[in-house]
Parts: structure tokens; sequence; C-alpha cells
């Protein structure tokens, strides 16, 4: 079976982190400090003019971000790009598919990152955005069991996460927890 690849495209989900930190210099004593960096492809320039993922221009080889960020506060330069913040383009690519004559990039590809200060990968599958606790959209509630113990079922305001049971015996500890 084959394994499928997805490919770039110019968006906001599709991110290009470091796998190295970009190691600036930074002041006030021009100190090189290093710095994790990361952008997405969605502000890239020199996608495919006509060929588009999921309704969203094809990111080829000699496409780039117009910047990344992260290394804001080593105001004085990579150590060896001496910039601050830009663009990363792919170095790897793939060798049998082409997008208006040029090579296809691919998540997992790796990128030069601020003008070859660093290295990164093309990450295609970021982290979950965590539930909003903030706007009191978690709500919980504790009910005592006719054996003392405690359940507490929180429930949070969208169908997109789950629910979280747990029981707590009278001395403290937690004889079940669930997911559902």
């Amino acid at each position: 079976m084959a394994t499928k690849v997805i490919g770039a495209r110019k968006d906001g989900v599709q991110i290009v982190i470091s796998i190295a930190p970009s190691i600036n210099y930074t002041p006030p004593a021009k100190i090189p400090i290093p710095y994790p960096v990361n952008y997405t492809l969605s502000p890239s320039e020199n996608v495919s003019p006509n060929v588009s993922y999921n309704e969203n221009e094809a990111f080829v080889l000699g496409s780039h971000t117009t910047h990344v960020t992260g290394d804001e506060a080593g105001s004085l330069g990579g150590i060896i790009s001496g910039t601050v913040s830009e663009k990363a383009i792919a170095i790897d690519s793939s060798r049998s598919v082409f997008v208006n004559g040029r090579n296809a990039i691919r998540c997992d590809d790796m990128f030069c990152m601020n003008n070859k200060n660093t290295v990164g990968t093309l990450n295609c599958n970021p982290a979950p955005v965590a539930p909003d606790i903030v706007d009191n959209k978690i709500k919980c509630e504790s009910t005592e069991n006719e054996d003392g113990s405690i359940t507490e079922e929180c429930k949070i305001d969208t169908s997109n996460y789950s629910l979280h049971t747990s029981t707590t015996s009278k001395d403290g500890s937690i004889s079940s927890a669930s997911i559902n």
C-alpha cells in the first residue's frame, strides 16, 4: 500500500517549525541566544498561479514564506545570516511530482529559515486547540453518592470536546475515571 503524502499549500494550517534554534545576537551585549522559529504558509510568495490543493495555491520549490516569527528579541541578527525573522524556503522536495514544472513540496520536507540561519520542517498536523476555559465554557458539577464518594461531571459547551467523569472516594483517592 502506498504512503499518502500531503502536498504543501498556501494556508494557515501548515506550519514550518524549526528543528534547531535560530541563534541570534541579542541586545544589549550582543549575546548569542537560541530562539525557536516558525511560520504558516498562509502569506507565501511565488506559489503556483493555477494549481491548488483544497482551494489553496500549491507551495512549490522556489516558493517561500514572507518571514518567520519567534526570534524578534534577537534583534542584532542571526549568527549566520545576520537577519531577523526573514523568510523560510524549502530545500527538500518531491523528485517525481511537479507543479508548473517545479518540484512539489510535501509535509515533512526540510526548509531553511531566517535566511539560512536555521533549518525546519513543514508540519501539516498542528496540535488541537485546547478548550476555552476563560469564558466559562467548562461547567463542572459534583454529586455526593450514597456510599460517600463524590462524582464530578464536567461538560464543555461545544460538540468538539468530550465529557470527563471521575469518582473520588471519601479518602480522596480516585476510584474511577472515564473520558466519553
